[in-house]
């Protein structure tokens, strides 16, 4: 499901960094330490899932399931195990835990049961049929996923029509879904023109264009300026004192 909050509790930052790969359109919350993230879990947040691996130092993954579950009933949990651990992962089961995977992990089997787990909370159910909120995950998600966010993508995710996705844009945003997408694809293409040395076709690609000609067309159309003459200008605006 789109642009869920998800925190992550591993002591090995590997572990971190290939799930931010794997889960790239959800905001991953990292902790290293497991009692830094019962804090944080227990006080009050927007998370609806906790990864957490079962063989950590300290507070281990089932002492922190058990925790997780009696200050926050309604969040999901998914225990991460090593493979063949069954009897770690009936203890989990036991103790209420939502789902586990195992290490190393199957790419497309995570994606799949992270999903299931998200669309079977009733918490998501309830934020879902509100518009506003709705319009928030979906603005959310194109931030993150600018060169793939089609409507009929987050409408399939979101149990939606695209024709009624595209009326809560014509609603509650005045760019509408194409021009809120092309908003964030020209403020990421100033963001790279200012900060970055890349040139002007290795931008178009980043962002997802087909080729650097029809970049360059929709930069003019919405900055008034060539992506050239912006970063010149900015380049200039820096060299004064």
């Amino acid at each position: 499901m789109i642009s869920e909050k998800i925190v992550v509790v591993d002591d090995d930052p590997r572990i971190h960094q290939s799930l931010k790969a794997v889960l790239f359109e959800h905001q991953l919350i990292s902790f290293l330490d497991p009692q830094k993230a019962l804090d944080f879990l227990s006080g009050p947040n927007e998370v609806n899932l906790a990864m957490v691996d079962v063989c950590m130092k300290g507070l281990n993954g089932i002492e922190l399931l058990q925790r997780l579950k009696g200050a926050r009933e309604d969040m999901a949990v998914m225990i991460i195990t090593a493979h063949g651990s069954q009897d770690i992962v009936v203890e989990a089961l036991r103790l209420h835990a939502d789902d586990y995977i195992e290490k190393p992990f199957d790419v497309h089997q995570l994606r799949e049961r992270v999903k299931l787990i998200l669309k079977e909370k009733s918490r998501y159910d309830h934020c879902a049929r509100d518009p506003q909120t709705q319009m928030e995950r979906i603005r959310q998600f194109i931030q993150r996923n600018y060169t793939n966010a089609s409507l009929e993508y987050i409408a399939k995710e979101m149990c939606l029509s695209p024709q009624y996705l595209g009326r809560l844009f014509t609603r509650y945003d005045p760019y509408g879904f194409r021009g809120y997408k092309l908003k964030v694809r020209m403020e990421k293409a100033m963001d790279l023109l200012r900060r970055s040395s890349l040139d002007v076709s290795e931008i178009a690609y980043q962002l997802g264009y087909e080729n650097p000609e029809s970049f360059m067309r929709a930069f003019k159309r919405q900055v008034k300026k060539t992506p050239g003459v912006y970063r010149g200008q900015y380049q200039q605006r820096r060299k004064k004192p």
